[in-house]
C-alpha cells in the first residue's frame, strides 16, 4: 500500500441483499447469469473522427459456501440415487437446485471438511479421533459432483483434514486436482503452500485457508496442513500475496467452537488482529456448523461462521447433539469486487440463505425457493420457512 491508500474500499450495498433474495449475486441479471459490463466507454476529438475506446473495469464476483460432511445420510440419499447405474454414489441431485447459483459468479469457493477418498476407496468412519469425535473419510465421487455443480476451488483445512493422515491429504488434492478444482489449506509437497496466486479473468487471486483445530495429532510436516494460532503468520502470507502482485486476498478459517449462536471471545479477537495487521479484503468463517453474524471488523466483512452446506446432522429421528435444526443451516457469502481506478477497488457484500433439506440432503437457496411458484410441497415449505427465519435471527439482512 503507498501513502496510506487503502488498497480495497469496503461498501456494504443494500442492493446487493436485495439481489440475492433470489439467488443472485450483487448486479445479476434475472437469467442466473453475471451480466457482461457496460459497453466500453468512447471519447472522440472534436478535429478528428479517431475513436478512443476505454478499457471496462475489473470486476470479480465470488461465492464461498459451508461446511462439507458426508455423513451416513448424505452417503445413503447419494448412493440412492446412484442405483440401477454403475456408480457409487449420485451427489448431483443434492446440488443441483444450487447449482445456477454456483455457476453465476466468476469464483465459486466449497469448504470440504473431510478428507477424500480414491475411487473405489470405502468412505466412512475410520475409527475414533483420541480427542473426541469420528475420524471420516468422504467418497471420490464428491470430487466430480462439486465439480459438475460449479465450484472452482475448495478450501481443505478443517479439525478432520488429517483424520487419515498423509493419505488422505494426498487422495483429497488428488481427487479435486483431477477434476480441475484448485484448492488451499492443505499440502502434498512443501511448495504447496502457501497457495501461489490464481487469476480469474484478469483479476489476480490470493485465497487463504487455515484451521485452529485437529481432531488428530498435527502432521509431522507442518506444511502438510495449515495450522496457525498467530495472526501475524497469516499477515506475513497476505503481505507476501499482496507482493506478489494479489489484487484480491480472501481468508478462510476453520475454528472452534462447535453450535454457538455468536463468536467465541477467541475467534473475534483472532479475527480482529487479522483484519488489524492484514491487508485481507474479506475473513470468512467455518467449523461451528451453525449461522453465526456478519460484521465489519476494522474495515473488512467479516463472517463469523457460515454453517453447513451439505451435512447428515439432524436427521430424523437422531438423538446425538446435532439434532439441532440449525445445522441444516448455511450461508453463501457473496462479494463482487470492481476496480474504481488503477488498483483501487470497491467490494459490495450480502449473504444467501442455504437449506438442507432433512430427509433428502438435497440443498435449496430458500428465500428463493419460497418464491418460486412450483413449490407445492407444504412439508418442504414449512421447512425452508424455518431455515429461513433462523438464519435470518443471526444475520438479518441474509436473501
Amino acid at each position: 500500500m503507498v501513502s496510506g491508500v487503502r488498497r480495497i474500499a469496503v461498501i456494504a450495498v443494500g442492493a446487493a441483499v436485495t439481489a440475492c433474495g433470489s439467488y443472485k449475486p450483487p448486479q445479476q441479471v434475472a437469467n442466473g447469469a453475471v451480466p457482461a459490463p457496460p459497453p466500453p466507454a468512447s471519447t472522440t476529438a472534436s478535429s478528428t473522427s479517431t475513436t478512443t475506446t476505454l478499457p471496462a473495469p475489473r470486476s470479480l464476483s465470488v461465492l464461498l459456501t459451508g461446511d462439507i460432511l458426508t455423513e451416513r445420510p448424505v452417503l445413503e440419499t447419494a448412493a440412492a440415487a446412484a442405483a440401477g447405474t454403475a456408480n457409487r454414489y449420485d451427489f448431483m441431485p443434492l446440488f443441483a437446485p444450487i447449482a445456477p447459483l454456483v455457476q453465476s459468479v466468476d469464483l465459486a469457493i466449497c469448504q470440504m471438511e473431510l478428507p477424500v477418498g480414491r475411487p473405489g476407496e470405502e468412505p466412512g468412519t475410520k475409527g475414533r479421533s483420541p480427542f473426541g469425535g469420528n475420524r471420516l473419510l468422504a467418497p471420490y465421487e464428491i470430487a466430480p459432483a462439486l465439480a459438475a455443480a460449479g465450484f472452482d476451488r475448495c478450501t481443505t483445512a478443517s479439525n478432520h483434514s488429517y483424520d487419515v493422515g498423509d493419505a488422505g491429504i494426498d487422495s483429497t488434492i488428488d481427487a479435486f486436482e483431477g477434476v480441475g478444482i484448485s484448492w488451499s489449506g492443505t499440502a502434498r509437497r512443501p511448495e504447496e503452500f502457501p497457495p501461489s496466486l490464481f487469476e480469474v479473468g484478469n483479476v489476480k487471486v490470493a485465497h487463504l485457508s487455515y484451521t485452529r483445530r485437529s481432531n488428530t495429532p498435527w502432521p509431522a510436516e507442518p506444511w502438510r496442513l495449515a495450522y496457525t494460532d498467530d495472526p501475524a503468520a497469516i499477515a506475513r502470507d497476505v503481505a507476501t500475496a499482496r507482493a506478489g502482485g494479489a489484487d484480491v486476498v480472501i481468508v478462510s478459517i476453520h475454528v472452534f467452537k462447535e453450535l454457538t449462536s455468536e463468536p467465541i471471545a477467541e475467534n473475534r479477537a483472532f479475527a480482529e488482529a487479522i483484519t488489524a495487521l492484514a491487508d485481507v479484503d474479506a475473513v470468512i468463517h467455518h467449523g461451528p456448523h451453525v449461522v453465526q453474524g456478519v460484521e465489519v471488523v476494522n474495515g473488512k466483512p467479516v463472517w463469523w461462521s457460515i454453517g453447513n452446506l451439505l451435512s447428515g446432522m439432524a436427521r430424523p429421528g437422531a438423538s446425538d447433539r446435532y439434532t439441532d435444526p440449525r445445522t441444516r443451516d448455511g450461508l453463501g457469502a457473496v462479494l463482487r469486487f470492481t476496480e474504481t481506478s488503477a488498483g483501487v477497488w470497491a467490494t459490495t457484500w450480502s449473504s444467501v440463505v442455504l437449506c438442507n433439506e432433512q430427509r433428502s440432503r438435497v440443498i435449496h437457496a430458500g428465500v428463493a425457493a419460497l418464491q418460486d411458484p412450483a413449490l407445492q410441497d407444504p412439508a418442504l415449505r414449512a421447512e425452508l420457512e424455518g431455515c429461513v427465519e433462523r438464519t435470518r435471527a443471526a444475520v438479518p439482512d441474509a436473501g
